[in-house]
């Protein structure tokens, strides 16, 4: 029977199954396949079987779920019915069955490398002669090293989906990537934190999360005049407090112009839909910064009614769509009409009703009009392109040069 060593303080489970390969002198793939009936490949993140994987190395299955995966950070934030119902399912899953696949997707969404602290593994390298990845190291937002407040390095070990059969390197054998530091020196910290709060079960589960935030959104002065959550300002502001790239790497983008953004939605009345516990951290931050809303709160909002289009702005980028579209049938060396053009550009029928609000496109299109790429061509050059003979030939039994019938042989 395979023995697998006893998981250190915050061992991720992963490490665990990598130690034991190093020990005993195995293939990865091989190890796993003893302990799993012939499949050769694990989660790094969580595992299934917990109560065969625990018995191996000589802890509970509830240790385990909560002291060696993932699973107590992705689902801090449920409510503690929700919880205990994912927690019953992971201790009851049967062989051959998926481990919550999608918390773990979750969880290394935006985190695709490992991450460690140069001094833990020094420290372990003293005390137990070998290194492991820690479980706070890996989780999006955790930035820093919480026992030696210093940056996390980026291994070159890929982190999200099945560790390779090949794979029992540990973070003292590591190369190291590039790493780049988002974010100042103090925000990196809080992030690192309440990440770490939430994996070790010190988030309350009671709350009605989305009228939480609501309440705190609101008093920032997040507010439309209804009433309403100014969801777009909010997105503006957290995207512009965080920075794209850090939310990126925490799987929780923001796009620049999109109104029921993410924060906007969970902040909504009436909407169900669970959020990832990284978007619960970002968000959390952010409202404990105390951010107070803009005065150009409602700019990013039009008044209800029929609505004004904004025809300069159009015009403008009908011809640059236009132009780049012109460039394309160059480059291909084909033809198309002014109407393929206009169409392409998602303005066909604006312009056929309000062509005199698009003096730009209507320039550019009298100058395509007599080059060489369009379909109905008119005069303004200086010679008229040979028309290909397959499409332009005349009719069978008509001279070309006379128009006129041949003479009966």
């Amino acid at each position: 029977m395979a023995l697998l060593p006893k998981p250190y303080d915050d061992e991720v489970v992963g490490s665990v199954f990598a130690r034991a390969a190093v020990q005993a002198g195995l293939p990865l793939k091989t190890l796993l396949g003893s302990i799993f009936s012939g499949r050769g490949s694990h989660s790094f993140l969580m595992t299934s079987e917990l109560h065969r994987v625990a018995s191996f190395a000589g802890v509970d299955a509830d240790e385990l779920l909560s002291q060696h995966t993932m699973f107590p950070y992705a689902v801090a934030y449920m409510t503690r019915d929700v919880k205990a119902a994912f927690r019953t399912k992971a201790l009851s899953l049967q062989p051959g069955q998926e481990c919550l696949g999608s918390l773990t997707k979750s969880v290394s969404h935006g985190v695709p490398y490992r991450r460690f602290c140069p001094d833990c593994v020094r420290q372990d390298l003293r005390m137990y002669g070998e290194s492991y990845w820690r479980r706070a190291h890996l989780l999006p937002g955790a930035l820093v090293c919480l026992r030696h407040h210093k940056p996390l390095k980026t291994a070159n070990l890929p982190l999200r989906g099945r560790t390779s059969m090949k794979d029992i390197t540990l973070p003292h054998q590591a190369e190291l990537l590039p790493t780049r530091l988002p974010a100042s020196a103090a925000l990196r910290m809080k992030l690192t934190e309440r990440s770490v709060q939430a994996l070790v079960g010190q988030v309350q589960v009671d709350n009605d999360w989305r009228e939480w935030y609501r309440t705190r959104v609101l008093a920032l002065g997040y507010q439309l005049p209804p009433g309403a959550v100014a969801g777009a300002a909010l997105a503006r502001e957290l995207r512009s407090y965080f920075g794209q790239p850090l939310l990126e790497s925490m799987g929780c983008p923001l796009p620049g112009t999109c109104l029921d953004t993410w924060p906007a939605l969970m902040t909504r009345p009436g909407i169900d839909t669970p959020f990832a516990t990284p978007k619960h951290v970002v968000l959390d931050v952010f409202l404990d910064e105390g951010i107070r809303a803009p005065d150009d709160v409602t700019s990013l909002y039009q008044a209800p009614g029929k609505k004004t289009r904004d025809y300069a702005r159009l015009d403008k980028a009908t011809v640059a769509r236009i132009e780049k579209r012109i460039q394309q049938v160059v480059d291909a060396g084909e033809r198309t009409s002014i109407k393929a053009l206009l169409t392409d550009a998602g303005v066909w029928s604006a312009f056929r009703h309000d062509r005199e609000n698009f003096p730009a496109t209507r320039a550019t299109l009298d100058e395509f009009r007599a080059s060489n790429q369009a379909e109905r061509q008119v005069g303004g050059r200086s010679y008229w392109r040979q028309r290909h003979p397959s499409r332009y030939s005349p009719p069978q039994g008509i001279d070309a040069a006379t128009d006129e019938a041949p003479a009966a042989r």
